[in-house]
């Protein structure tokens, strides 16, 4: 059985960032901060899929234990 571990949200460390860019050019600055959050978002996002495509899964098996279990229930109930 699968199950889904708690990982931290990927950000931006703004002291690194500051310290490593202090005497650079701004347009260096705000290239390398768009790389960053760029890398950052494609790693949420992928993190955030994967998630939702879990709950799917839970939600229909769910769905799939609900109605199997209403079934054998009537079925229960009906023999003499």
């Amino acid at each position: 059985m699968q199950t889904i571990r708690v990982a931290e949200h990927k950000d931006l460390e703004p002291r690194p960032m500051l310290a490593a860019h202090v005497r650079s050019a701004n347009s260096q600055v705000l290239a390398q901060l768009a790389a960053t959050r760029a890398s950052i978002f494609e790693k949420n996002k992928r993190r955030h899929e994967l998630k939702a495509r879990y709950w799917a899964v839970g939600l229909w098996s769910l769905v799939v234990g609900l109605g199997l279990s209403t079934v054998a229930l009537l079925l229960r109930t009906r023999a003499p």
